[in-house]
């Protein structure tokens, strides 16, 4: 152990007994109360907590005042419809089910900045887990996983979806993880720094969606975090969807590590994928985009 990790680790044995821990529901529960209710879902990953706390963000996002606002605003937000998520580890700090990078990474993240993070949580609330769409790779035991994802499957079963993504994303694009809904229409963005086009994209979801009853899948990082709050209060069912769609393809390929997928790009490893690498010849998805904002 590194002399700072060490010294982090210290800190929060002897901090720890003073916070208050927030609920949060486990994966399976938290599933189930989206069926249930058909409720949208904001998640808060260290990613959007960073952007919030100004503590460092994502590479695919960088900082930006009214998003970090706007990221505050659906936190705190009392919405029956809405289910905030947080990471289940700043529940329970049991690392005990994670694999060992993964345990090294929450260990450190709450370690580090346990001071600023729970003094801004609603101990009377319960939250989901945002771990929700991260149900393989970086779990220790993996028999669950498959199930899961027949379970999240149901969420869209039958169902018109808007997928609202980032350029190269291609959710359920080469896999079965949207091989039930009744139809799929796709918005693409900008891979990077999407947030800098949000009112277009609000626009263009609203200007674009056919009925109340279809349903927003978002994988668009922080973005897809106030952009599932904001299309609940217009009356649809929005759901920030994150690596989802990587993490079945990880759970296909029976990986043990994060790598690299065929046309399309995994902000966690080195991926060099864009046009010049572009090989997706697939007519479905072409047929699928409805609009492109650049």
């Amino acid at each position: 152990m590194r002399i700072n990790d060490l010294f982090l680790a210290i800190n929060w044995y002897f901090g720890k007994n003073s916070i208050k821990f927030p609920k949060v529901y486990t994966i399976d529960e938290t599933i189930d109360i989206i069926l249930k209710n058909r409720m949208s879902v904001s998640r808060f990953g260290d990613g959007e907590i960073d952007l919030m706390l100004k503590i460092n963000h994502p590479k695919f996002q960088k900082e930006d005042n009214r998003l970090s606002e706007m990221l505050w605003k659906t936190f705190r937000k009392k919405d029956n419809n809405l289910l905030i998520c947080i990471p289940s580890p700043l529940g329970d700090c049991d690392f005990s089910r994670f694999t060992n990078s993964a345990k090294k990474h929450w260990k450190r993240f709450i370690y580090k900045n346990f001071k600023k993070i729970y003094e801004n949580y609603d101990i009377e609330r319960i939250y989901g887990d945002s771990l929700v769409t991260r149900n393989y790779i970086d779990l220790k035991d993996k028999s669950s996983s498959e199930a899961y994802f027949k379970k999240i499957k149901k969420i869209w079963d039958n169902r018109n979806v808007m997928i609202v993504e980032g350029l190269f994303t291609r959710f359920g694009v080469g896999n079965e993880l949207l091989s039930n809904t009744k139809k799929v229409n796709r918005i693409l963005c900008p891979k990077k720094d999407a947030f800098d086009k949000y009112d277009e994209i609000l626009r263009k979801c609203k200007e674009n969606v056919i009925g109340k009853d279809t349903l927003f899948l978002i994988a668009l990082g922080p973005t897809a975090t106030v952009l599932a709050s904001d299309l609940s209060e217009y009356g649809y069912q929005a759901i920030d969807v994150g690596h989802l769609d990587i993490e079945y393809e990880w759970f296909l390929k029976h990986t043990e590590k994060k790598c690299e997928i065929s046309n399309k790009y995994v902000n966690e490893v080195n991926n060099t994928m864009g046009e010049d690498s572009d090989t997706l010849n697939d007519c479905e998805y072409e047929q699928s985009i409805i609009d492109r904002i650049h």
